[in-house]
């Protein structure tokens, strides 16, 4: 009887390892299997001083419940942190195969900045549109005021703002 082979992973191209992100990435990763198949991935997210000091050390101490499994090579992570700070995470990844073998854990490093979305600027539904081209209307259904009826059309205002970690190539919705 020929012994299982542990499978493989790795990361796909990008994101790069040391990226910043001003938003919840998607990281792609691929697997492979010599003698069977991948059956699943699995990922954790670590802001521990002790991974980001020393992140080959840490992979024998990542916690079993920071592993998120998933079938996919690819998943939106949301390397969490505060509003105004940008803080660094390891992204550790391996892949587990019909055998129930685990590859060799890999790292990536990237940062996370929060900014906080500037102010909005606010004006009246019945107002100019001018400089406000991303109106939506949401019809009120939910009257509380005593002379009310089914045609009374509600308050109205729009607003609009932007986040300043918005990229070109990545708007944050807000």
């Amino acid at each position: 009887v020929t012994p299982n082979v542990p499978p493989e992973v790795e990361f796909a191209n990008v994101p790069a390892d040391q990226d910043t992100f001003g938003y919840a990435p998607v990281i792609f990763w691929k697997g492979k299997d010599s003698d069977g198949f991948v059956e699943y991935y699995e990922y954790a997210d670590i802001i521990d001083s002790t991974a980001l000091d020393d992140p080959v050390y840490y992979r024998d101490f990542i916690p079993a419940s920071a592993w998120k499994r998933t079938e996919s090579t690819s998943d939106t992570v949301y390397l969490l942190t505060e509003s105004g700070h940008i803080t660094e995470h390891v992204f550790y990844l391996r892949c587990v195969d019909d055998q129930d073998v685990s590859s060799e854990i890999k790292y990536r490093t990237f940062f996370r900045s929060n900014e906080p979305p500037f102010a909005p600027e606010v004006k009246w539904f019945m107002d100019s549109d001018e400089d406000f081209g991303n109106d939506v209307v949401i019809d009120d259904t939910l009257y509380v005021l005593d002379d009310t009826n089914e045609t009374w059309p509600g308050l109205g205002f729009n607003w609009k703002s932007t986040d300043p970690d918005d990229r070109d190539l990545y708007r944050i919705p807000l």
